[in-house]
């Protein structure tokens, strides 16, 4: 189910959830300081036209394809994880568990 909230209030959810859920950990405090950026990001590319889906991952329309951006705790390029937008492909079922059972990765942040 997807919650419609603005830019402020999306970004305020994720630094809150969190600090909340993780406790400010170190590793938390580098994700966190990209909230407000990637938020605003995507407000300048979309306008106000995105959401809260499940309680991690912020999903968007962009000239008529999906995306999502989301958090990946490892990658080749960083086995710290990081912060990706991913388009979703059409045919879906459960969150992709790697890229290829229904994403695909547009943009890496690596903390």
């Amino acid at each position: 189910m997807a919650t419609r909230l603005t830019p402020e209030a999306l970004a305020d959810y994720f630094v809150r959830y969190l600090f909340e859920k993780y406790h400010g950990t170190r590793h938390v405090r580098r994700i966190a300081s990209w909230v407000g950026f990637v938020v605003k990001g995507i407000e300048r590319v979309v306008g106000a036209a995105f959401e809260r889906r499940r309680s991690r991952q912020i999903g968007f329309d962009y000239h008529g394809r999906q995306f999502k951006v989301r958090y990946v705790h490892r990658t080749k390029a960083s086995p710290r994880g990081g912060i990706q937008i991913v388009e979703v492909l059409p045919g879906r079922g459960a969150p992709a568990r790697h890229q290829a059972a229904g994403s695909r990765t547009i943009l890496s942040r690596h903390s």
